[in-house]
This record gives C-alpha cells, structure tokens and sequence, in this order.
C-alpha cells in the first residue's frame, strides 16, 4: 500500500482496502480527523469523513476502518485518504501555586506543546509538507510576493481575478498563437480597423490578378477580380473566326473552345430557300436535339432569296446546320464567334 506519512499524519493512495493504520499518538480521540482528498482540480478538493458514518475509529489498534467497504467505494471521486490530528491550542492544564505535579499533567502539558508544534510544522490539515498553515493578507509586506517566491505553474486562472489582467500588465509581443485559444478571439473583441490585409495570412486572401491559385476557401481581392476581368474583356481568344468552325449542311461539329460559342450560317440562292434549320445537343449523335433557328423564303419569280439562321452553342455541345433550297445555292457563309 502507497503510503505518506508524518508526526502528525498518514496518508495512503492505494483505496482498495478497507483500514489505515495512523500510528500517532493524540491527546483525545477528537482530536482524530479523516479527509477523502480529490487531487485532480488545480487546488485539491478535501472533504472531511463523518465518523461512525463513513469509518469508525480504534484508539487502541491506531486505525480507522471504513464503512460499508473499501476506501474507493466512499466516492469515485477519491483518489487518497488522509488522517491527521488536530490538537487544541486552548491549555489543558493549569498549573497552579503550591499545587502537587502529577507525571499525568506534566505529560499532557509536554505532549499538547509537542503535538501542536508538529501539527503547523507538517501543516497535515493543508498539504502535508512542512510550512504555515495560513498566511493572510495583512501578513504581507507590500512587495513581498516576488517572482522568485512564485512556484512554477502556481498561478492558475482560478488564483486571478475578472479583469485583473489589463493591457498595461501584458509585456510587447507576450501573447503569440500559441497563448491565444481556439475560438477565442470573436467579432467582439476586435477592435474597428484593426484587421489590416497584412494581418491576413496568406492561404486566406487571393492576390493575384490572373487569379492563380484560386481555390474554394480563398478570397480574392477587389483589385486581383478588376484586373481579372479587365484582361478577359481583351481576351485575344474572343476573336471572329469564319474558318475554324465552318461547316457543311448535316455536318455534326462540337464547341471546344472552352467557352459559349455564337454561330451563323447564311446562304443566298435564285430561287426560293425551302429551309435553313440550325439545332444544338449535348449528344454527339444530336440525340434530344433543340432546334433554335429555322428560316423559310419563298422567291416571287423576280428576286433571289437569302436568309440567315444564328445559334448560340454552350462549351462542350455539338451543333449542326441543315438547308435546302429549290435552285442551285450561289453562295454559303459559316461563322463564328467566341462570347
């Protein structure tokens, strides 16, 4: 069994049995006292056992017993047991003038001094090692709490106060990424024009005016989209191309350009022009087939007919003219443009 033990206490850690053995000597068996001690809190959380109702106690053996089973079985929440005397400071003999000394009161006298002693030595109420067991405010000398006085880790954020901490108490550059939490700075707590484009880390904003690494979580500037856009408008892609996507009537052609593609086909015959039809597909085999244009002209005998039929084409779709005419057609112009 893991054991701490002093003159004036006994302390165990292992919960699984049922006694502890104090093995120091008290002055009366009030003078007894038995804590459950939780450690895992910053500051220990003790609390006192009732005897007769959590334990019982025997002066002649040195032990306390617990009731009702093992230490643990007291609370989850335990993680040691500690007993240790608290011996009165009030006299307990008076000796008086002439009076006969008895070994009995001189022993009583000697053992009270020695006992109280050992008790605010080991300050066993507290934690166990040696010190006071209480120091107030006005014991302090003002200064007197240096940083060299201030154990490691000792000050905790339950030691300091609502709003103790202000900005005169907060050295430059003391608070990095790492000291701030997540979350824990929100819309509130940012002050007006104080996120300036240099606070911005750099997988956040998008600065880049052909808007190069453009990614979902980004944000692009305002001058990066102007620029963007400015250079799309002289985009030398967007020229009028009356060769590269020509065609013939029946001829299935697909829009790669990437973009919309606008298209015409025109034709001018002597006769009448029975009729021009322009269709588009997402179907190489123009299966489901929108039909967006269809021309009629019929000739009155004295004046040729012409007529044009216009398409709009979305990137990646296929589009097809077809025609027919009653006189053998004069000429036929195909043209493009990319929108």
């Amino acid at each position: 069994m893991s054991t701490t033990s002093g003159k004036s206490f006994k302390e165990i850690t292992d919960l699984t049995g049922t006694t502890l053995t104090y093995g120091f000597e008290v002055l009366s068996s009030d003078d007894i006292v038995v804590v459950g001690i939780d450690t895992t809190p910053a500051t220990d959380v003790r609390t006192t056992l009732v005897k007769d109702t959590h334990y019982t106690l025997n002066t002649t053996t040195k032990t306390v017993t617990s009731v009702g089973g093992t230490w643990a079985a007291l609370s989850a929440a335990y993680e040691c047991i500690r007993a240790y005397r608290v011996t009165t400071a009030a006299a307990l003999v008076d000796f008086k003038s002439g009076g006969v000394l008895s070994e009995s009161d001189l022993d009583t006298a000697y053992k009270q001094s020695l006992f109280v002693a050992q008790e605010v030595s080991e300050d066993a109420a507290g934690t166990g090692a040696s010190g006071l067991q209480s120091v107030g405010e006005a014991a302090l000398e003002a200064g007197a709490v240096t940083e060299v006085k201030i154990g490691a880790n000792a000050v905790t954020s339950t030691k300091i106060a609502d709003n103790a901490v202000v900005t005169a108490k907060i050295a430059d550059d003391a608070v990095t990424a790492a000291q701030v939490a997540d979350n824990a700075v929100a819309s509130a707590s940012i002050v007006n024009d104080a996120v300036t484009f240099e606070k911005l880390a750099d997988t956040l904003v998008l600065d880049s005016d052909t808007m190069s690494g453009a990614s979902a979580t980004k944000v692009a500037t305002s001058e990066s989209i102007k620029a963007y856009t400015d250079a799309r408008a002289a985009d030398p892609a967007r020229v009028y191309n009356s060769l590269a996507h020509s065609t013939v009537s029946a001829t299935t052609i697909q829009n790669t350009t990437g973009r919309p593609l606008w298209t015409s086909f025109t034709f001018h015959t002597p006769n009448d022009i029975n009729y021009i039809k322009g269709e588009i597909s997402p179907n190489s085999d123009m299966s489901s087939s929108t039909r967006i244009g269809y021309l009629v002209i019929y000739s009155d005998g004295t004046a040729d007919s012409g007529g044009q039929v216009t398409v709009i084409v979305p990137a990646g779709w296929y589009w097809r003219y077809t025609y027919s005419a009653t006189a053998t057609i004069t000429e036929k112009v195909h043209s493009s443009f990319i929108l």
